[in-house]
């Protein structure tokens, strides 16, 4: 339903003039800048002072004002649904509205007052309190105006406001909507002469009271810094709590006579704190300071913990040269634009490294030299050294003491328990030991077959005595029975090449490097002795370095313990599922946003998982000669 202003102009003698105006929106706006639907010059109306929307079949007023200066018949408001008819004011202004009506759209009246401009040239002139008045003939000659009294010595005094109130109203106003009758005007006596303020000749405003002002002002400061201290007074907020130690110690950070608003060099940070950089050999501009991250005096108790804002300010629209891994150049959050998570990978053969992300398909392959099957191991009922048990991912990997990262995996600590690697039943209990080159078992074997067979052969040992083997002559008897049981063992543990059913219980999980210049059957019994200690550096194959990362993820934290209340299984999903070594079982940036999400879920901020500065570049304890006593006064040992 549009809008129609109608605009009331007193001409003085020559009657009043109409302006109507027309909207056809929903929304009227009015105020004192010229943009406005309904444009008020007093200086009292704000430039976007009220608006008048149409909801459904109601008019809503709302005061766009801190300060509310609107009324609604004579009540101040904030917001209000108009009734049917009444007034609005604003300043000297008074509005009387209608609502629409089948016949007539939402009507406004007001009034031009064309005295706020003479009110002001008169305040120039004579900036009195006393209103400007019209003589008699004046008085008279308007229309509408009370006859003037006969009597004699008496005067006639009429001020602005009364002669436009004594003026008739126009008849034609009842008949364009049925608008209230105009009530009479009253007379504003309130003025605030703006000249005489500016000046500083008014009343209360004026060079004295300043003055006075100025210098109570000053008094009660001073006494003030004198009564709760300078420090107290003059700090801009509290520090951090691990500078409290020497929050009165202002020259400890702050250089004297430099200007406020100086930011703290980065040597004095540096003085107490190791500060490595973030990848500056990857920037293309220089690290910010230290101070414009962590900004004291704003009430942070702890300065490390930054909002997400002090990272994106850089990473929004990151600039990096010669970047060795991928690097995601726009990031605002966590939950918004972070990439999937990125692993390092190399392909066998290959020394080099390269970075793949966990949603790059084919490209993540888990690289390390050793054979895992998770479905396997995960079945129900497997068996184990006292008979069937269901294993769990905590029988094979465990924490670190602090609870944060999965230990390294340790044959004897997490596989011994169900692989043994035992090689003669005669020997129970009798294993060879791991992490020992081929070779060196090798060794054990012999060392304990020959063992074994002088403490079941003594009495035979001790009968023949001491025997000195001649060149050509035929081994003996004990040799060619400890070489067979060692080449036996050997298979037990290693397999037979090219066998695929006898792997051997070693080659169960390692990968082995096998010579191929020499043939198997040479491999562990030559026809001689001399012959097979010339070739055993060449017989023996090399058991391939695993190669497990340490840490999958190194550029992040991460804290299992703070998940210990979820299953494994709930992040790791594909482990129950996964028959083969090369595939990488780590959660994907979707599983992580199941619960960390921004607002209402866990921390989803970037200091929850990444740390800016490089602490393995960190001081070394003892690096500052500080005593605690020069700790405390700022001063270093000489």
């Amino acid at each position: 339903m549009p809008f129609l202003i109608i605009a009331k102009k007193n001409l003085g003698p020559g009657g009043e003039k109409l302006e109507t105006t027309e909207l056809s929106s929903t929304t009227l706006r009015i105020g004192r800048g010229t943009n406005n639907d309904l444009h008020l010059y007093d200086h009292s109306v704000q430039h976007h002072h009220a608006v008048i929307q149409e909801e459904g079949e109601r008019y809503v007023l709302r005061d766009l004002n801190v300060v509310s200066l609107t009324s609604v018949n004579d009540m101040p408001v904030k917001e209000i649904i108009l009734p049917e008819a009444g007034t609005i004011r604003i300043g000297p202004y008074t509005l009387r509205f209608a609502r629409p009506t089948p016949a007539a759209p939402f009507m406004i009246e007001y009034e031009i007052l064309v005295d706020v401009v003479r009110t002001v040239e008169l305040a120039r002139q004579a900036p009195t309190d006393k209103s400007p008045t019209l003589s008699p003939d004046a008085v008279a000659a308007a229309p509408g105006a009370p006859v003037a009294p006969e009597g004699p010595g008496e005067a006639v005094e009429t001020t602005l406001g009364d002669a436009r109130a004594q003026g008739g109203t126009l008849p034609t106003m009842a008949a364009l909507g049925g608008l209230p009758p105009s009530p009479r005007p009253k007379v504003r006596d309130e003025k605030f002469h703006l000249v005489a303020a500016y000046q500083l000749h008014g009343r209360y405003i004026n060079k004295t009271t300043i003055a006075v002002l100025a210098v109570l002002v000053v008094l009660g400061g001073s006494v003030l810094v004198y009564a709760l201290g300078k420090h107290w007074v003059f700090m801009p907020g509290s520090v951090s709590m691990k500078h409290r130690l020497f929050a009165n110690d202002c020259a400890r950070c702050h250089v004297a006579w430099k200007p406020i608003l100086t930011v703290v060099p980065d040597k004095t940070c540096l003085s107490c704190h190791s500060g490595p950089p973030h990848f500056s050999d990857r920037a293309l501009g220089p690290a910010p300071q230290c101070a414009s991250c962590h900004v004291e005096h704003k009430g942070h108790a702890v300065l490390a913990a930054l909002f997400d804002s002090t990272c994106v300010q850089c990473h929004a629209d990151l600039k990096v040269k010669e970047a060795r891994v991928p690097v995601a150049t726009t990031i605002h959050s966590f939950t918004a634009d972070h990439p999937e998570f990125a692993i390092t990978v190399s392909r066998p053969g290959q020394h080099t490294t390269q970075r793949v992300r966990l949603n790059d398909g084919e490209r993540v392959v888990d690289t390390a030299a050793i054979k895992l099957n998770h479905q396997l191991h995960l079945k129900p009922d497997v068996m184990g050294p006292d008979g069937p048990e269901q294993l769990s991912c905590a029988s094979c990997h465990r924490v670190d003491p602090q609870g944060a990262y999965m230990r390294p995996m340790n044959y004897e600590r997490d596989c011994m328990r169900c692989h043994l690697l035992d090689f003669d039943e005669r020997l129970p209990g009798k294993t060879v030991p791991h992490g020992q080159t081929l070779e060196a078992v090798d060794r054990f074997l012999r060392a304990t077959y020959a063992e074994y067979y002088l403490l079941q052969h003594q009495s035979e040992l001790k009968a023949r005595g001491p025997a000195r083997r001649l060149p050509g002559a035929p081994r003996p008897k004990e040799e060619i029975w400890v070489n067979g049981m060692v080449e036996q063992a050997e298979r037990l543990l290693m397999g037979i090449p090219g066998s695929k059913t006898k792997k051997g219980a070693c080659v169960l999980c390692h990968v082995l490097d096998r010579p191929a210049a020499i043939a198997p059957s040479a491999q562990f019994a030559g026809a001689t002795s001399s012959t097979r200690a010339s070739a055993s550096r060449m017989a023996f194959p090399a058991v391939v370095k695993t190669a497990m990362p340490q840490r999958w993820l190194p550029y992040s934290n991460f804290d299992h313990k703070a998940h210990s209340v979820l299953k494994c299984v709930a992040c790791h999903d594909a482990a129950p599922r996964s028959a083969r070594t090369a595939d990488v079982l780590l959660p994907s940036i979707a599983s992580c946003r199941n619960c960390h999400f921004e607002p209402g879920g866990a921390r989803a901020q970037c200091l929850t998982c990444h740390g800016y500065h490089d602490k393995t570049q960190a001081q070394k304890p003892g690096d500052q000669p500080y005593s605690i006593e020069q700790f405390k006064k700022g001063r270093a040992s000489p």
